[in-house]
């Protein structure tokens, strides 16, 4: 294993303790979901992430934290038809 595989284990190791930390600490679920999101973008750099929640009432995923776009083409709370809406709705609907 390579010293830069090492250190990637390594961050994801630290991230996990951190989100469990969290699940313990933070009790309002938007706060929560806004927290984790923030920190796994940084930890592994990407520029944009998200959490889509599924609704099994409505057969919908809800955009429930969202980090880097800047436009408003993807806000909190926005709801996608399972199987209507791309690769993510084709996944949540194989489920």
């Amino acid at each position: 294993m390579s010293d830069a595989d090492h250190t990637q284990q390594i961050q994801e190791l630290f991230l996990l303790q951190r989100v469990a930390q969290r699940i313990n600490a933070i009790l309002d679920l938007e706060v929560l979901l806004e927290e984790i999101v923030d920190d796994v973008a940084r930890t592994f750099g990407y520029s944009r992430s998200g959490v889509l929640l599924k609704d099994d009432a409505t057969n919908t995923l809800e955009i429930a934290a969202v980090r880097g776009w800047t436009s408003n083409y993807h806000l909190n709370g926005q709801r996608f038809k399972i199987g209507e809406y791309g690769i993510v709705g084709h996944v949540a609907q194989t489920e």
